[in-house]
């Protein structure tokens, strides 16, 4: 039995809460009641409940918790007060959720209702039976009828030589639930556009997203498709992971899964995920899937902070989301979350329980399997997410869930930069990033903007609807990617400085990878090399700035490889910049570049042609435009001079973190790039590309004492080492 002192004014009939009504006849309404802020003896009420009672706390802004009645001192300590130990556990008026970095404090308790139910059997027969034993029609592969997301009929017979759509459904959802907005409304020509083009070849696979992982929905659908099938597939949430799965089949040059994929699943608790896995490589192998589309919609594919806690927690946000769609509490998805919901409370349910909800935590196997790094797959992937932004009705809500769960963007369930996860592709990942007032994890396939990207990353492959995804899955954080604007905003183009684009050779990262470079990286690097190509901007000297931007700008980083010629980085920057000025155009917006030291030079080497001219007319065009230089050595600048001797800090940190080679071997390296020989000092006292000049440093460069006690002052070859002298070819051609 537990006590819990209340103050306020209490119901004379408890009133029963909505998700109460997916158990008929099996709850018992016990309290109800209106808290105060204020506290006095007349308003105290002493409440005598089940430890396993359940209790509604209604929060500011209408949003509700629910957990079990002996959870809640645990969960929120109770207000300190006279004779409050020995009468029972005071709830508190106010709930210390998460920080308080919103800047209004501790959220505010309006409300509590307390009820009790009666459920028999553990979670998993209850959860078969009142949630996933309400999918309509049953778990199996249907055929997709034109009236709606619920007309599903017999799949019948297919054409192996076209493609096949499949929608894979979300946690506790339905293809209805999911997918339904793609056959309503305003976006139900949407389908009707699908169905056209795939010839009625559109498919839905109905599963059960709980009492199973998304290990054994992928055996399970795999065995239902037909060898080699060219499948175009589409997922909401969970639903991409199985997809995910399935993607394995096009692994390069190796079998769908190997004995480190297995080893993740080792522990005896595993068993099941073991044996389907073992069963699914062996089918997918035999199958050979093509997976020519794979439009992958608000996937936890690295996880979801939101199922890695309380289940209470996050079954209690989902279950706020639902009641925030109008209508949707008729709708059964509603009925069989908050059964979910209650069930899980009431048997204080481990997410290993569950082994569908279990699969999403970032630390599960499954996640960690779909991650791994160099597994690159053939797949396509077209990645759709979004971020809840502004001020609307979801606010309070989207507030909570910060507090709780979030720091980055988020779309109620899922973080943003997760929905970037999974394998590897060696094609190109596009993908596009909704915000706005009514972007949320339900409502995808109901918002035109991103409905008819769904559509197009299907039937109009090629439209330019999609961002390229210009880095690994693996790297991706909230600064690498970009955002639907609201409005149209202006364009800012940003050029980092020498040495500030990350550089990779291939698929491996070189510049700024502090591992390869310790491996002895640089030697990746050298000129011969012809494999180079740079991923983007450093992330320590310009994250900061590139996020502030993109709060007023789109902002579009332009990465460059700093030891080709600057007129290298020009003639790419000339490209960037015209079709930046033809999207901007069309909006009326004004394109400025900021460019940082070397980068400066670049842009100033774009518009010494003809070719840029016109360009740099046609962006002064905007009176909103602008070209800012941020130290930009116009005259060569003395510090790449002493780079080449060795004496720059940023030479002797990478000396000290290279056990493979010599410094002077660096500085050989170093000494052969194009980009840091054009920006050599030519004015004043020093013509640096003088080759007289650097045999006069070198005859200077020796030991030399000054000061009192006439100490040294190390110089390279007092240090150990001797530096080489720069190509005069290679200068006469920088200069």
């Amino acid at each position: 039995m537990t006590n819990i002192i209340i103050h306020g004014r209490l119901d004379l009939t408890p009133s029963i809460s909505d998700v109460a009504k997916s158990f008929p006849g099996q709850v018992t309404p016990k309290y109800s009641a209106q808290i105060q802020l204020a506290r006095d003896v007349t308003s105290a009420h002493r409440l005598d409940i089940a430890d396993d009672d359940i209790v509604e706390l209604e929060l500011e802004g209408g949003v509700r918790l629910w957990q079990r009645a002996d959870t809640l001192q645990a969960d929120f300590p109770g207000v300190a007060g006279r004779g409050a130990a020995a009468d029972g556990y005071a709830l508190p008026s106010m709930l210390p959720l998460g920080s308080v970095r919103r800047g209004v404090g501790p959220w505010v308790i309006k409300g509590l209702k307390v009820f009790g139910i009666d459920l028999a059997g553990d979670i998993t027969d209850i959860v078969s039976s009142k949630v996933e034993g309400a999918l309509k029609p049953a778990p199996g592969l249907y055929r997709c009828g034109i009236s709606s997301a619920a007309d599903l009929k017999p799949v019948g017979k297919l054409d192996a030589t076209k493609p096949v759509v499949v929608f894979i459904h979300g946690t506790g959802s339905t293809t209805d639930g999911s997918f339904g907005g793609l056959w309503e409304g305003g976006s139900g020509a949407r389908y009707a556009e699908l169905d056209k083009a795939y010839d009625g070849q559109v498919l839905a696979f109905q599963h059960r997203t709980l009492t199973q992982s998304p290990v054994e929905n992928a055996l399970e659908l795999a065995d239902k498709l037909p060898d080699a099938a060219r499948l175009h597939l589409v997922s909401h949430s969970r639903g991409g992971l199985v997809g995910e799965i399935l993607c394995r089949a096009m692994l390069q040059s190796r079998s769908p899964f190997d004995d480190g994929d297995f080893e993740l699943f080792s522990a005896p608790e595993r068993k099941r995920d073991l044996d389907a896995l073992t069963a699914l490589r062996k089918l997918l192998a035999d199958k050979k899937f093509q997976i020519e589309r794979f439009v992958r919609v608000a996937c936890p594919a690295r996880g979801t902070t939101l199922a890695d806690g309380h289940l209470d927690r996050y079954l209690s946000i989902i279950v706020n989301m639902l009641e925030q769609i109008p209508g949707f509490k008729l709708n059964p998805v509603y009925d069989a979350a908050s059964a979910l919901l209650l069930a899980v409370v009431k048997k204080r349910t481990d997410p290993q329980e569950l082994p569908g909800l279990e699969a999403q935590m970032p630390t599960s196997p499954l996640v960690r399997v779909l991650n791994r790094p160099g597994q690159a797959t053939g797949a396509d992937l077209h990645v759709v997410g979004g971020d809840l932004a502004g001020d609307t009705a979801w606010s309070t809500l989207k507030a909570l869930v910060t507090d709780l769960y979030y720091r980055e963007d988020n779309d109620l369930v899922v973080n943003t930069p997760s929905m970037f996860g999974g394998a590897e592709r060696t094609g190109v990942i596009r993908y596009w990033i909704d915000t706005g007032g009514s972007v949320d994890h339900f409502h995808y396939f109901r918002n035109a903007d991103t409905a008819s990207r769904v559509v197009a990353a299907l039937v109009h492959p090629d439209a330019d609807v999609f961002h390229p995804l210009e880095k690994k899955p693996s790297e991706i954080t909230p600064e690498d990617y970009r955002k639907r604007t609201i409005a149209p905003q202006p364009i800012v183009i940003v050029l980092p400085g020498i040495m500030g684009s990350t550089l990779k050779a291939g698929d491996n990262s070189v510049w700024m990878n502090f591992l390869a470079l310790a491996a002895g990286g640089l030697a990746d690097l050298d000129m011969s090399a012809a494999n180079i190509e740079p991923s983007g901007l450093v992330a320590d000297s310009y994250q900061r700035l590139v996020r502030y931007l993109s709060q007023t700008h789109e902002v579009i980083p332009f990465p460059y490889d700093w030891r080709k010629t600057i007129t290298d980085a020009a003639d790419r920057l000339r490209a960037l910049l015209e079709q930046a000025l033809s999207k901007a155009e069309a909006h009326d917006q004004p394109v400025r570049i900021i460019a940082h030291s070397m980068g400066g030079l670049v842009v100033r080497a774009m518009l010494a042609d003809a070719d840029g001219q016109k360009l740099w007319k046609r962006m002064c065009a905007n009176p909103g435009a602008r070209f800012v230089m941020l130290g930009t050595p116009n005259g060569g600048s003395h510090a790449i001079t002493s780079m080449l001797i060795g004496r720059d800090a940023l030479v002797k940190k990478l000396a000290l973190l290279d056990f493979r080679h010599a410094y002077g071997d660096l500085l050989n390296y170093i000494t052969r790039f194009f980009g840091v020989l054009e920006l050599l000092p030519y004015k004043g006292t020093l013509d640096a590309y003088e080759p007289e000049s650097w045999q006069a440093l070198q005859v200077q460069d020796l030991a030399a004492q000054r000061g009192i006690g006439k100490s040294e002052v190390a110089t390279s070859q007092s240090a150990g080492f001797a530096w080489l002298l720069p190509d005069a070819d290679q200068l006469s051609e920088a200069r």
